[in-house]
C-alpha cells in the first residue's frame, strides 16, 4: 500500500499535523517509547536537506519535550487583547504557521496545498509587480495617491496597542483587494533568509511597528523557531492550478 500523500516524509508530516489538531490529547495514555520513536522520526525526515522544514526541525520538536500541543500553539492564547473575534493569530513560531498550512492543504488533497509566501510574491501582492523584471512597487501598498501611512491607512505605532480585527482598514487595501499587507501583525515568509540561514524574514510591519517598516520593501529577520516574537503572525496563499 502507499501512504496517504505518496511517501513516508509526508507520513510524518501529517503525523506531526494530526499531534496538532488533538488539542485535548491525554499524551499520558502514550507510551514513551512509541513518543520517542514518534520524535525522532518527525524529526529525522523533515530536517533533511531536502526539506522546506529546514534543518532544525528535528531540534524544535525535541524541545517541545512530548507536548505538541505547546510547541504548536500561540504564546498569546491568554492575552486577551490579541484574543478578539478575527483578530490574526500572532506570537507563532514558523513552524506552526507550516504545520497550519499542511493541516489546511489535508482537507481538499487534489489541489494545490496552501503554503507561506516567498518574499518576492509576498512583495508583489504587495507593492504591485509592475513590468516583467517588478524592479519597482508601490512604497506603500494602498495606492500612491493616498501618500504616506496614517491612522485610516494601518494599524501601526503603537496607536491602539494591540492587533485590529482583520479588514478594519479598508482604506489601506490593496488596489488588487488585498487588506493589511501594511500593520497589525508581521508575517512569516516561506523562505529561508539570504544572509541569516536558517532564519526567515517577516513583512509588512506590526501595530507595534514605525511607519517605515510599513514600507513594501521592508523586512525584519526571525528564527523559526522562536515563538518569543509576539506579533508575528502569518497569510496563506495557495497556488493557482493554471500558474506554471
Amino acid at each position: 500500500m502507499s501512504w496517504p500523500c505518496g511517501t513516508i516524509q509526508n507520513f510524518w508530516r501529517l503525523a506531526v499535523v494530526w499531534f496538532l489538531s488533538q488539542r485535548e490529547i491525554n499524551f499520558n495514555k502514550i507510551s514513551i517509547e512509541a513518543d520517542h520513536y514518534l520524535l525522532f522520526s518527525v524529526g529525522e525526515m523533515l530536517s533533511r536537506k531536502n526539506s522546506r522544514w529546514g534543518e532544525e526541525f528535528g531540534n524544535y520538536l525535541n524541545k517541545g519535550n512530548h507536548d505538541f500541543a505547546t510547541l504548536f500553539r500561540s504564546r498569546q492564547d491568554e492575552e486577551r487583547k490579541f484574543g478578539g473575534e478575527d483578530q490574526p493569530v500572532v506570537g507563532i513560531t514558523w513552524y506552526a504557521a507550516q504545520a497550519y498550512c499542511l493541516w489546511l492543504s489535508l482537507f481538499e488533497t487534489d489541489k494545490p496545498p496552501y503554503r507561506l509566501p516567498t518574499e518576492i510574491e509576498w512583495e508583489w501582492a504587495a507593492g504591485g509587480k509592475r513590468g516583467t523584471t517588478a524592479e519597482k512597487v508601490r512604497n506603500y501598498p494602498w495606492s500612491d495617491g493616498k501618500g504616506e501611512p496614517g491612522s485610516t491607512l494601518a494599524n501601526y505605532g503603537k496607536s491602539i496597542g494591540a492587533t485590529t480585527p482583520v479588514g478594519n482598514y479598508p482604506d489601506g487595501a490593496t488596489p488588487e483587494g488585498l487588506y493589511d499587507m501594511a500593520g497589525n501583525a508581521w508575517e512569516w515568509m516561506e523562505n529561508i533568509h539570504e544572509k541569516y540561514a536558517p532564519a526567515r524574514a517577516s513583512r509588512g510591519g506590526s501595530c507595534y511597528s514605525e511607519a517605515d517598516a510599513l514600507r513594501c520593501s521592508s523586512r525584519v529577520v526571525n528564527i523559526p523557531g522562536s515563538s518569543y516574537v509576539d506579533l508575528v503572525g502569518f497569510r496563506v496563499i495557495r497556488s493557482s492550478p493554471f500558474s506554471s
